[in-house]
């Protein structure tokens, strides 16, 4: 999600990290497993948001079990810490 980058990183907007953050959760949880590339790093690693390394491993394993099992319901709800 172009928006979301552009907001983490201040490309021609102002930045805004927990906003790209909320954008990215956004669109997983609407089932692009994509976003899951750039979100788990960032709690993974406290790129602008806490550190919530089971909010990371979770968002992992969904992408792991989604991309096993494509084509079955990919919603996905963050249910572990806070942005």
């Amino acid at each position: 999600m172009i928006l979301a980058v552009c907001y983490f990183h201040g490309l021609s907007i102002e930045r805004d990290p927990l906003k790209a953050v909320e954008l990215w959760t956004e669109v997983i949880e609407s089932g692009r497993i994509d976003c899951v590339l750039e979100l788990g790093p960032i709690y993974e690693h406290w790129l602008s948001v806490d550190v919530d390394l089971l909010k990371a491993a979770e968002l992992y394993k969904w992408l792991l079990d989604t991309h096993q099992t494509c084509g079955s319901d990919s919603s996905f709800k963050l249910t572990t810490g806070s942005v």
